[in-house]
């Protein structure tokens, strides 16, 4: 995959680097900067473009990588979804809920997040395919032409902007920390209620052969 050209400061380029879960080694060369691949599987590298106060890079290469979505404001939850099935409300779910609700396939390429448990079948999207503020989210069949599945998770580390409109971006309505509160789209200002963590798969661990996967402290 080729990516276009991105402009990152230097606090940015770190903090993305520290939400995908990858470090960067600059190469021999100084042109390229090859990150991971990560213990989730994820391979992404960018090209160092020049050497101004920003970084202008270029994405290179990017893969699928499996992530829980914490809700940054208060890490006792996670984005997930409230059944198994199109349809399905996109909400805060506790952590600890079973990961066939709350575990997603993020693809940095796509700009996919679609439920890990449906095996890439079901995507998050608006309800009734409305791109505006305070339209809720729901599980939709994906499909992979449709812009209103996809989501820009680069341009902004922490945010998760709506592909069809960066105005917009996944917010946790209201900022009530609940078990089942929805998600929806609401215009992108910074506030806590719009930023989440994403942990990688392999930053958790089985702690009982019968028990979901724990976030590793």
């Amino acid at each position: 995959m080729q990516g276009g050209v991105v402009r990152f400061s230097t606090k940015m380029l770190a903090t993305w680097q520290a939400q995908i879960g990858v470090r960067a080694t600059r190469c021999n060369q100084r042109k390229l900067w090859p990150f991971g691949p990560n213990l989730c599987g994820t391979t992404l590298a960018v090209r160092l473009l020049c050497k101004n106060c920003e970084l202008c890079i270029e994405i290179v290469e990017v893969k699928m990588g499996i992530y829980l979505i914490e809700y940054k404001a208060d890490t006792n939850y996670v984005l997930g979804a409230s059944d198994q099935m199109a349809g399905a409300a996109v909400v805060l779910r506790a952590k600890g809920t079973q990961n066939r609700f709350t575990l997603w396939d993020l693809s940095y390429d796509t700009g996919a997040i679609t439920l890990n448990s449906s095996a890439g079948k079901l995507a998050i999207a608006p309800q009734g395919d409305r791109i505006a503020p305070e339209t809720l989210l729901s599980l939709a069949v994906y499909n992979p032409a449709d812009p209103k599945q996809q989501w820009e998770l680069l341009k902004s580390p922490g945010f998760i902007l709506s592909g069809a409109d960066n105005n917009l971006c996944i917010d946790n309505k209201n900022r009530v920390a609940k078990d089942g509160n929805p998600a929806w789209l609401y215009q992108f200002n910074g506030s806590v209620a719009e930023q989440w963590n994403f942990v990688p798969l392999m930053s958790l661990r089985v702690v009982a052969p019968d028990e979901d996967l724990k976030v590793a402290k």
